[in-house]
């Protein structure tokens, strides 16, 4: 279900499999294994997918429109946490039957709450690899 949802932003964002695996440093093999199903990504990952998705998809109308490095960033963050809305707004808990899955929800509604999903995210990053 989600990675339904997944192939949708992308192709209604005109990004390939293959320039959204060069993004995430992935298989073009994993992206589709996802989008069909087959795969559910971890929480971080499907940040990171939706993440990428969004940033691929305005880049060069931002580019057109001259934004600034940081203008864009709150562009495709923007878009990206609507792409996390959208799915945890669409998606019914009673229809998923893969525990995984019901757990990414969970994970998911859980940061909904947050003003910034991909800044909380961005911390919970920074602070681990400080403990590292």
């Amino acid at each position: 279900m989600i990675g339904a949802y997944l192939k949708k932003y992308r192709t209604e964002g005109n990004v390939t499999t293959k320039s959204l695996a060069e993004d995430l440093k992935v298989s073009q093999s994993y992206i589709s294994q996802i989008e069909n199903g087959k795969k559910i990504p971890s929480l971080t990952k499907l940040l990171d997918i939706t993440e990428s998705i969004a940033s691929l998809s305005i880049k060069e109308k931002c580019e057109q429109d001259g934004l600034e490095f940081d203008e864009y960033c709150i562009e495709y963050e923007t878009l990206a946490s609507t792409y996390i809305g959208d799915i945890i707004k669409n998606i019914n808990m009673n229809s998923v039957h893969n525990d995984k899955e019901k757990q990414l929800l969970k994970d998911l509604i859980e940061l909904r709450n947050d003003k910034s999903i991909f800044s909380k995210l961005k911390t919970y990053k920074d602070i681990s690899q400080d403990i590292i």
